[in-house]
């Protein structure tokens, strides 16, 4: 469970860096995907937060080979994608679930822990 709520932690904080300076740049347009950079990454935003999907959310942050990038797509309101925790008895019910963000709402996170 620890394991989970850090990782939560990291996706929130690099998602509100991502938007803070999307903001900035005034890259918030939900109806197109532009692009930012951040470090020596490109991240593909959905309304000014990191798209659900690997050169979204998965640019942001560094996590180690415990976890395993599933899915992931920033098509519309409707992208998601889950990081699960590879040791975990149950990976694919050990996870945190990050939907994009839509023209009326910031990204949500949502933890699923039957498996772990």
């Amino acid at each position: 469970m620890a394991t989970l709520d850090g990782l939560e932690g990291t996706l929130r904080s690099a998602s509100d860096l991502v938007h803070f300076k999307a903001t900035i740049e005034k890259k918030t347009d939900c109806d197109t995907d532009p692009t930012i950079e951040l470090g020596s990454e490109s991240i593909t935003l959905r309304c000014g937060y990191a798209c659900p999907h690997p050169s979204g959310i998965a640019n942001a942050v560094e996590i180690d080979d415990s976890f395993t990038w599933v899915g992931g797509n920033c098509s519309g309101q409707l992208g998601s994608i889950d990081v699960q925790i590879n040791d975990a008895p149950d990976p694919s019910n050990c996870k945190i679930r990050y939907v994009s963000a839509r023209s009326t709402r910031e990204p949500t996170f949502t933890q699923t822990i039957t498996g772990c």
